[in-house]
C-alpha cells in the first residue's frame, strides 16, 4: 500500500465508510428492537387464548372464534 498511493486512498475511504455503516447498524438494531417489543406486546396471547374445540393439530390452520355470546363457532 505504500507504493501505490491511490490504493491507500481507497482503503482509507473504505474504512471511513465502515465507520458510518456502524452507526447505521446501531440505529437499525435499535429500531428492530423497538418494533419487536411493540409486536410482542400487541400480539401476545392472540393465538394461545383463542377458542379451541379440541386439541390443536399441526394440520389446523384456522381456529374457531367466539361469537357475541361467548360460544365457540366452527371455522
Amino acid at each position: 500500500m505504500k507504493t501505490i498511493p491511490s490504493l491507500r486512498k481507497q482503503v482509507d475511504t473504505l474504512l471511513m465508510a465502515l465507520r458510518g455503516l456502524a452507526n447505521v447498524l446501531i440505529f437499525l438494531s435499535f429500531v428492530f428492537m423497538v418494533f419487536s417489543i411493540v409486536g410482542l406486546q400487541w400480539f401476545s396471547g392472540s393465538t394461545h387464548y383463542a377458542c379451541r374445540v379440541g386439541p390443536l393439530q399441526l394440520s389446523d390452520t384456522i381456529w374457531p372464534k367466539r361469537d357475541n355470546f361467548g360460544a365457540c363457532t366452527p371455522p
